[in-house]
């Protein structure tokens, strides 16, 4: 459900903020996929990147990186 809400650009942001919110409720794949997935539209950026630094440490180097490329190339 939440992938398929994630593709929706009015629902990214909600899907985005659930996803930071709930961190260590979701499975690390799923966590990371959608992560992954949101960092790339504008309108969620700013709920990925409050994961991110929230979670800096519980995030795998690999997924950290490429959230922190994604999110550093937005304009915002």
């Amino acid at each position: 459900m939440l992938f398929k809400l994630s593709e929706k650009d009015e629902a990214a942001v909600a899907v985005a903020w659930a996803v930071a919110r709930n961190f260590d409720k979701l499975s690390d794949d799923v966590r990371n996929e959608l992560l992954v997935k949101l960092s790339e539209k504008d309108e969620a950026a700013v709920a990925v990147a409050w994961a991110v630094a929230r979670n800096f440490d519980k995030l795998s180097d690999d997924v950290r990186n490429e959230l922190l490329v994604k999110l550093s190339e937005k304009r915002k």
